[in-house]
């Protein structure tokens, strides 16, 4: 209710909506709020609108361009204090994923404006040596050689990045299985059977979940998230309890 009532007072856009769609301030105390979404709310109103006091901020701020699945990529702008919250979160996600020995983390995400790209690279900052590649084989492969098998990694990529990147090493007979390596996906959903394949070179693989029009590191997999997936792979009961009828086998996270 607190966000809700500050927007209507201090982001243009979002005041004109909810004046649009006949919502007044008693609705917004009890959340009757119009659901925003591109249709009726970013294509209809600018950029600056939709900041804080309808002015784009010139400092402390960073555009993110998501993919552009639906058609068209989209900016967004973050605040460092929105980019501070979600580093702090990433960060404990993988103290609480990986431990506290040290590591070195190899940032295989594609780079640029994407937002799970540079970004978490500097997340992850907080907990470990980091390197940004990119997904560049030749590049991962030359700083898991620089710095040798005695240190733990996490490479952080797509999912079938990461299956390559087993596959490519395989056929040129590089020596990963002599390396701790551990696995943070994102970007895309992933099969147990793929995850099965990580887990030959890869230990834990853990994923996060996000979204560039929200932010990334809304939430994670965890051991008991992950262990209700893999049951629910050989246990129809429990499957049809947490999932219904769906025929794929969903992924589950953990928020908060």
């Amino acid at each position: 209710i607190r966000a809700c009532d500050n927007a209507a007072r201090k982001v243009p856009g979002y005041r004109e909506f909810l004046r649009a769609h006949g919502t007044s301030p008693a609705e917004i105390l009890g959340l009757g709020l119009p659901p925003t979404d591109k249709g009726n709310y970013v294509d209809v109103y600018g950029i600056e609108e939709r900041c804080l006091n309808g002015v784009l901020p010139h400092r402390d701020t960073a555009i993110d361009e998501s993919s552009g699945s639906t058609g068209t990529p989209y900016n967004w702008i973050r605040s460092l204090n929105e980019r501070n919250s979600s580093h702090i979160f990433i960060s404990h996600f993988a103290r609480y994923c990986f431990g506290e020995e040290p590591w070195i983390t190899i940032n295989a995400f594609s780079m640029g404006a994407w937002a799970t790209g540079i970004n978490m690279g500097v997340a992850l900052q907080r907990n470990s040596i980091v390197k940004s590649t990119g997904p560049d084989l030749e590049k991962i492969f030359s700083t898991l050689q620089l710095f040798g098998p005695e240190i733990r990694y996490l490479v952080c990529g797509y999912p079938p990045f990461l299956k390559h990147m087993i596959d490519v090493a395989l056929e040129r007979r590089f020596p990963l299985g002599t390396y701790r390596l551990m696995a943070l996906l994102g970007g895309e959903g992933n099969s147990e059977g793929l995850r099965d394949y990580l887990y030959s070179h890869f230990q834990p693989v853990y994923s996060g979940y996000g979204a560039t029009d929200v932010e990334i590191g809304l939430a994670g997999e965890t051991p008991i998230s992950l262990a209700f997936r893999r049951e629910a792979r050989t246990n129809p009961d429990l499957r049809r309890a947490l999932f219904g009828s769906d025929p794929r086998l969903p992924m589950v996270f953990q928020y908060s």
